[in-house]
Parts: C-alpha cells; structure tokens; sequence
C-alpha cells in the first residue's frame, strides 16, 4: 500500500480539516481542526517542529497525520494524531500512514532514535512506534 504525506498548508487545510470523526472513535482521536491547531499554537512547547501531514493514496486525501518533534533531543519525537477517513478504513491506509509518517520522522531528524504515539487514557493498550514497524506494548 503506498502512500504520500504532503504538508497540510493553506492551499489544502480544508481538505484535512473536512473530514468529521465517527462517533465510536472520538476517544481516539482528536477531531481534525484541533489537531490542525494544536500545530498552529505549537502546543507541545516552542522547542518541537509542529507538522501536519494530508494522507494521499492515488492522489485522493484518505487521511492526515500531525507530529510534534523537537529536533534537540533523541527521543522526543511523537505522532500526535493520525486518521483515515471512514470510508477508506479498513484498507490498509492506516497501518501504510503510520510506517510512512515513522519513515518521514527518520528522514527529517537525524538524531531521532526512537518515535511516539499519543494515545488517550481511555484506550486500553499504548503504542509505541518503531522504524520500520509497529511495537505494541499492551502493558497500559
């Protein structure tokens, strides 16, 4: 599955801030103009580069991604939101999204050894993200 992230601006926000979550996954995820925001006011400190990402598969948006890193540091480097819009779920787009914004992390921050993902309180496990795959850690 191969997918392209293009940096949300302001000739393609609307497109990531369109999408509306389904009601089941709202303690997942934030909707997508806060996680828009949360890059625009630099939430997680002055420090970490704010990036929002749309998700294209054959030049369609299937999603969006935003990061937090602070370009400093080894291991403050975090996906801070990551969807894919309910009807292109359950295709692969995710699982595609996250190696593809865990690659760009890699490739943008050379002293990054090791990449993060927010998770709420309310989920049951907690992730955390590795090049080139998914760890799952279930001890939460």
């Amino acid at each position: 599955m191969d997918v392209v992230l293009t940096l949300a601006d302001r000739s393609n926000w609307r497109t990531m801030v369109r999408p509306q979550l389904k009601p089941e996954q709202q303690e997942f995820v934030s909707p997508p103009a806060w996680s828009l925001a949360r890059c625009h006011v630099r939430l997680f400190s002055d420090e970490f580069e704010h990036l929002p990402h749309l998700i294209y598969a054959s030049e369609q948006a299937v999603g969006y991604s935003t990061t937090a890193c602070n370009p400093a540091s080894e291991h403050d480097y975090w996906i801070d939101d990551i969807m894919i819009v309910a009807p292109h779920q359950g295709r692969g787009y995710g699982r595609a999204g996250v190696i593809e914004t865990v690659s760009m992390i890699v490739r943008r921050y050379p002293r990054c050894r090791a990449v993060q993902l927010t998770c709420f309180r309310e989920r049951h496990r907690r992730e955390v993200v590795h090049e080139p795959g998914v760890r799952r850690d279930r001890s939460g």
